[in-house]
């Protein structure tokens, strides 16, 4: 949709300014053939009154609305209209003229008596700089619209989200707690099966979070200090039965920022649990190393699996891409949506068969 709206404002913006263009050379041709004609038949009427001696001829040239200048049989200049009183000026526009044939010999009775240079009116500058005015409006035009409608785009597939990730804990929130109390009474009548209960508390525990931080995405998060080093380690944490010992995540450095812990310990678990996925048969290795520096903290994942395919890139963090069998592809557009959330931005710096770098920059430090 949006794809298909880009190409219909690019394609409209370069028809305008085709059309536009060949209207005003259009009218630019027939005003400098129109100026020609008049040109030579007020150059013989000019002719008649330097000969007879009228004195209409000064009337007659305060009605001319574009630059001539008059030479005699031997190029002398002998009149000049239009133009600044500047010898070296109007000799350097005659040439200019006469290079581009804009004058008109002057005869009398089959005798040459002089030349008649004609400039152009003003109104043919204006038309000549009409097609560059144009293109500077329809360019701010599509800029403004392009602009206009990404945000809107964006808007609306935020307000999904938000509606999503409200209903999401909303609607699983009500039998969770009802799970919960049946696993206390449970407790209770079964105490031999604490260990298998525990394990299921835990797994509750977890989802429990899950549904917290899809509440606040939904919302506006309480912000305080958090250390984005013990973050990721809470990451870890939370995915170590996954992971185990298939997979190796190193935290080098140390950060701390503004912001949500467990929303940002969120952005690390999708961080960890795509380079999972993405591991080779062999195992797998990824480094999570964050530094401060100028006021900023800069946090880099890397890790060394398969790699993103080239038709993905382009798309990250805008659309649901996934090369996950029955993957939603919405990992990293909910890394992208929590740290703008918290003044920061996510972007791929590199990645190819066997290294894959994301960076992630908090403009703030804490």
């Amino acid at each position: 949709m949006r794809i298909r709206t880009e190409i219909i404002l690019s394609l409209s913006f370069a028809f305008v300014v085709i059309i536009s263009y060949f209207l005003s050379n259009m009218a630019i041709s027939h005003i400098r053939s129109d100026i020609r004609k008049y040109t030579d038949a007020l150059a013989r009427s000019i002719t008649e009154m330097l000969i007879s001696g009228s004195p209409q001829l000064d009337t007659l040239m305060n009605y001319i609305e574009f630059p001539i200048i008059l030479t005699d049989d031997r190029g002398r200049i002998r009149y000049v209209r239009g133009y600044p009183p500047s010898r070296e000026f109007v000799e350097r526009k005659l040439r200019e003229l006469e290079e581009k044939g804009n004058f008109i010999d002057i005869y009398y009775q089959d005798f040459y008596i002089g030349r008649m240079y004609f400039g152009e009116p003003r109104s043919i500058v204006y038309l000549t700089l009409l097609p560059l005015a144009l293109l500077i409006i329809v360019l701010v035009a599509f800029v403004l619209a392009f602009f206009s409608i990404r945000g809107a785009v964006r808007y609306e597939s935020e307000r999904f989200w938000n509606i999503f990730a409200k209903g999401l804990a909303h609607q699983l929130g009500n039998p969770i707690t009802s799970i919960n109390a049946y696993l206390e009474r449970l407790r209770r009548r079964c105490p031999d099966a604490d260990d298998v209960l525990e394990r299921i508390s835990e797994d509750m525990e977890r989802i429990n979070s899950i549904l917290r931080r899809f509440s606040k995405i939904g919302s506006s998060p309480s912000m305080g200090e958090v250390n984005l080093r013990e973050a990721a380690e809470r990451a870890v944490r939370f995915l170590r039965f996954r992971l185990r010992d298939r997979f190796h995540v190193e935290i080098e450095g140390d950060c701390r920022v503004r912001g949500d812990g467990e929303l940002l310990t969120w952005v690390f678990e999708n961080f960890i649990k795509n380079a999972f996925e993405a591991r080779r048969e062999d195992g797998g290795k990824m480094v999570i190393r964050m530094r401060e520096e100028g006021g900023r903290c800069t946090v880099d994942v890397i890790d060394y699996g398969r790699g993103i395919p080239e038709e993905i890139k382009r798309h990250l963090f805008e659309e649901s891409r996934t090369t996950k069998e029955g993957g939603w592809g919405i990992g990293l557009i909910l890394v992208e949506r929590i740290l703008r959330m918290h003044d920061a931005r996510v972007y791929l710096v590199e990645s190819e068969e066997g290294y894959t770098h994301f960076r992630i920059e908090f403009l703030v430090a804490y």
